[in-house]
């Protein structure tokens, strides 16, 4: 790892591929295992991103508001800090609850959540905000603006119309000599959040056809496209009026000015008074003028989660044909392309998390996948072991003999349910020494190992270093074992 730091690293010593991934994932869970300040006023962006079968993963990120770089540009990837992957097979308004609450134990309430509007978040943080009411939910500008054209222009005759005759006319063009003039293709997921170039090409379209000579071929096939002229003119004006209220939030934030930064924005524009147009711009402004109000006097809060989405893009484009296999625990990656981290902290994050921990914790976060399950779809032999199994089945003799009085099952990969196992297969009392190493134990196995091991007991030394105990667990431990525990 270090050979990474020297530039004149010989091309026969660059790190094979699978060694590169490894260190990304193994940089991602330190990210996301990394403590975090609770001394902070922390806003959470948090969103779904899906891949293939029924699975979800719910992202939480975080940024410090006080560290916010408001006033000078929009959020980048090296302000962000990872603080929880949830996978969901299902997601409703409890889990995404359950999901937040846990989160809690990283940063502490944070002080505003920002999501996409999606019903189960929405949801999910309205029952987290019954329990910490000091946290606000801000919708992403975003997806609030694209929602707002989309129920503008599709209740619009002429838009949907145009789109219908552009969608035919790229079809009767794809295969031909003529191919160069198909229009830029509406995206079926998040249409409205990248109509400007579709919107630009019909504008352009429009622009040809009023040339003094105008290109035969545009005449020819979308000839049509001048009695929207006027159409197109009203669709680039409100676009235009949408992108400037989001240039705003997105660099300045939501705070007491930021109403009179989007007038200032919005005088700018050669704007008509057509009806939507208006309606639009009472909309947009009721939004602003609503989450400015919600920030405190002197603090800005943050309205966009598109910063969390474009790290997701780039992770995706990085697994390229995997990203469309489900998920893996390539989607660990995300958090070594988040924050910052100076070459010696990077060092430290690779010694501090071995191989065997992102591997069991992939496991037991995403169990069989899409591409697991698709290979056992092409075998044609018995497969010889379930995918991924947790070997709660304790490997060797759990009872330890008098004259080694020692149980070392860092060799296992068990739970919670396994330490339940252990302890009912009776201990002796005499046991002095007890290895689990990086198993991934929680709080509840941590928990349950003070309370029936702690009382009179003669541990004189416990290795427990599994990352995913929190704070209870932990508690729990040092308050019996003392420092005759080591803990990760």
């Amino acid at each position: 790892m270090a050979a990474l730091g020297n530039p004149t690293l010989a091309a026969e010593r660059v790190p094979c591929a699978t060694t590169v991934r490894s260190w990304v994932l193994r940089l991602g869970y330190a990210q996301l295992t990394r403590p975090l300040s609770h001394d902070h006023r922390w806003a959470w962006l948090v969103d779904h991103t899906i891949q293939i079968g029924s699975q979800k993963l719910l992202a939480i990120v975080g940024v410090v508001l006080d560290h916010a770089p408001f006033g000078v540009r929009p959020l980048e990837r090296a302000d962000l800090h990872l603080v929880d992957l949830v996978p969901m097979d299902t997601s409703n308004h409890a889990r995404v609850d359950a999901a937040l609450q846990r989160a809690v134990a990283r940063t502490g309430p944070p002080r505003q959540i920002v999501s996409d509007g999606a019903t189960d978040l929405c949801k999910g943080i309205q029952d987290f905000r019954a329990r910490h009411p000091d946290t606000l939910g801000v919708p992403d500008v975003a997806h609030h603006v694209a929602n707002l054209l989309k129920h503008y222009w599709e209740a619009d005759p002429q838009w949907t119309a145009f789109v219908g005759r552009m969608t035919a006319t790229a079809a009767t063009l794809r295969q031909t000599r003529a191919a160069h003039l198909v229009a830029p293709k509406l995206r079926a997921k998040a249409r409205y959040m990248s109509v400007a170039t579709f919107v630009r090409f019909g504008r352009l379209v429009a622009a040809k056809l009023r040339a003094a000579t105008p290109d035969p071929e545009v005449v020819t096939h979308y000839g049509w496209v001048a009695a929207y002229a006027d159409a197109l003119t009203v669709w680039h004006e409100q676009h235009a009026l949408v992108q400037a209220t989001l240039r705003i939030v997105r660099v300045e934030g939501l705070f007491a000015r930021t109403p009179t930064l989007v007038d200032d924005e919005w005088a700018r524009l050669t704007l008509s008074d057509h009806p939507t147009t208006v309606r639009l711009r009472n909309r947009l402004r009721a939004y602003v003028d609503r989450w400015s109000r919600a920030a405190h006097p002197g603090e800005r809060l943050i309205g966009s989660t598109e910063i969390l989405e474009s790290a997701f893009g780039l992770q995706k484009r990085l697994s390229r044909d995997q990203a469309a296999s489900g998920f893996t625990g390539l989607s660990l990656g995300v958090g070594a392309m988040i924050g910052t981290a100076t070459p010696e902290q990077t060092l430290a994050d690779m010694d501090r998390v071995p191989e065997k921990v992102v591997q069991n914790w992939t496991q037991r976060m995403f169990g069989p996948t899409v591409q697991w399950l698709r290979r056992q779809f092409a075998r044609t032999d018995t497969p010889r072991n379930k995918p991924y199994q947790i070997q709660d089945e304790l490997k060797q003799p759990t009872t330890p003999t008098s004259d080694q009085p020692n149980l070392d099952l860092s060799s296992n990969l068990i739970t919670d349910v396994g330490i339940t196992t252990l302890l009912d297969s009776g201990i002796p009392s005499r046991l002095e020494r007890l290895v689990l190493g990086w198993n991934p134990i929680g709080d509840a196995g941590a928990q349950e190992l003070a309370a029936r091991l702690g009382p009179n007991n003669k541990i004189t030394y416990m290795n427990v270093r599994s990352t995913d105990i929190g704070r209870v667990g932990q508690s729990a431990l040092l308050t019996q074992f003392g420092s005759r525990v080591t803990l990760f």
